[in-house]
């Protein structure tokens, strides 16, 4: 099974140490010796390129490049920037799709996991969500509708998500430091 996932934080491409995103780097690897994992940072700010794909930390990691617009940008240019990111996103996820070819995509909410799920629904790809809150965010609750699933850390938030087609509460799926430890030490 290949699995991408779909994430928001992210440690700059060009950072000697792994500084943010440590979480889901930590889930990506935890999951590597039961399929094949791939992160995906879908609006990289801090790239040179328009697109890459290395393996960053252990896991494989693509990314593709944000137009930032200035806050100097009149409105017409802001929205020009955001079709261009979000369409991007899609011809990016149908690239990703023929090479690593995943079998689910999981979002971890965010507003830029909106694009990303619409174009792996419209590839056919199924779509699970991670919502870590009591309390979903406004990307988890709109994009529900559209996840084949939608996991859950909390049991309170379950009556908060309305348009779900399912629901899972799974806890907060994170990566054991003791044998991490332990492996190191001896």
């Amino acid at each position: 099974m290949n699995v991408l996932m779909m994430v928001t934080w992210y440690t700059p491409q060009d950072a000697e140490k792994l500084e943010a995103g440590v979480f889901h780097n930590e889930q990506a690897i935890a999951l590597l010796p039961y399929c094949n994992t791939a992160i995906y940072y879908p609006m990289d700010t801090t790239m040179h390129g328009k697109f890459s794909k290395k393996e960053e930390w252990g896991v494989v990691t693509y990314r593709s490049k944000y137009r930032q617009p200035s806050q100097e940008d009149n409105f017409l240019v802001k929205i020009a920037a955001k079709i261009q990111n979000y369409t991007s996103c899609y011809r990016y996820l149908k690239k990703i799709k023929k090479e690593f070819k995943p079998d689910v995509v999981i979002g971890a909410g965010g507003y830029i996991c909106g694009p990303v799920v619409w174009a792996a629904k419209k590839e056919n790809i199924p779509v699970a969500l991670h919502e870590s809150n009591a309390f979903p965010g406004k990307a988890v609750k709109f994009l529900a509708k559209k996840a084949d699933v939608v996991l859950i850390s909390f049991e309170e938030a379950r009556e908060r998500i309305h348009s779900a087609k399912k629901i899972v509460f799974t806890g907060t799926p994170a990566c054991c430091h003791a044998e991490i430890t332990s492996e190191e030490q001896s």
